[in-house]
């Protein structure tokens, strides 16, 4: 995930860039098609994933309702999501994705916020974690979107400290070393 600095800084750069084109075509095309902005990362992921793929196949259905379909073993849409993967390409493919991810955040902070926070808050039995058959406990305590900042901020940290030490300042992360993310 994280970049070593190299010569070839320039493709990292070209590749960041389609990553946050592709993440702003995506956004659009998801507003387009609804009218309205996505609710939560199910909404988002799942329509560009599972919808596409549906669509591609000619099967007519949102992605929730091809989950209740799955769940109530519909063999067209069990065939279609229980099919192997060759595990060739799928970390360039998960790479792709997470800088997608990472730039889609990037480019809407605050839609990305709303839709972390509304994660938790319902619609628990459409995570993905449930499609594939995880067990969601009852009680179910999440980690704070602050939480999660203080864990980013170390990595970032660790990153910077290891590859850009003149960058601490600039970038006011010097406060977090050997801290547990907070000032």
């Amino acid at each position: 995930l994280l970049f070593v600095p190299s010569t070839e800084d320039h493709k990292v750069d070209r590749v960041m860039q389609l990553c946050k084109k592709d993440a702003k075509n995506n956004l659009e095309e998801y507003k387009n098609k609804f009218g309205r902005e996505p609710a939560t990362f199910d909404d988002f992921a799942f329509y560009s994933g599972i919808e596409k793929r549906l669509r591609t196949e000619g099967i007519d259905l949102s992605p929730q309702d091809a989950f209740e379909a799955y769940s109530h073993g519909d063999r067209k849409i069990k065939k279609l999501f229980d099919e192997k993967v060759a595990s060739e390409g799928v970390g360039e493919h998960t790479a792709i994705m997470l800088l997608q991810g990472i730039n889609f955040g990037s480019s809407s902070p605050e839609l990305t916020e709303k839709m972390y926070r509304k994660a938790y808050e319902d619609e628990r039995d459409f995570w993905a974690g449930k499609w594939y058959g995880v067990t969601i406990p009852e009680e179910f305590k999440v980690a704070s979107l602050e939480a999660g900042e203080g864990a980013v901020l170390q990595i970032a940290v660790a990153y910077t400290l290891e590859y850009y030490p003149e960058l601490l300042d600039s970038l006011d992360l010097r406060d977090y070393i050997n801290t547990e993310g907070s000032r």
